[in-house]
């Protein structure tokens, strides 16, 4: 305080300024549906953004509804272009961002034929 006047750092104001330019709904998106969406708008899927977030697949599923119904849309695309209209995030924190997360592509078991089980089974 200088002369009995608050001081607020540059970076609280530009903070302050960046959610009231966020529209209204789009206010009661908590840290983490902003984490849920940071990484779905980085094309991870459910289980992947479960396992970064130590959270089940079903509340991600929760999040995803919510974000959808706070920033009234329902095209990905359009979320990020709020997000980023809105200095939630940019293109760049975002990429940034979802590399921090170590994820390895799941490895699909091939199915066997039932030709491939009968050789099995004589062999």
């Amino acid at each position: 305080m200088s002369k009995g006047k608050e001081y607020i750092s540059p970076s609280v104001e530009e903070w302050k300024s960046a959610c009231n330019n966020l529209p209204e709904s789009s206010r009661i998106l908590t840290e983490r549906h902003i984490e849920v969406l940071k990484l779905f708008c980085g094309n991870l899927d459910r289980k992947q953004i479960a396992e970064c977030l130590h959270i089940s697949a079903r509340t991600v599923d929760s999040h995803k509804r919510v974000i959808y119904q706070s920033l009234s849309t329902k095209v990905i695309t359009e979320l990020i272009r709020i997000a980023e209209d809105t200095g939630l995030f940019t293109l760049k924190d975002l990429i940034f961002y979802c590399k921090q997360f170590d994820l390895k592509p799941e490895k699909k078991k091939r199915k066997t034929s039932k030709k491939e089980n009968k050789l099995k089974k004589a062999a």
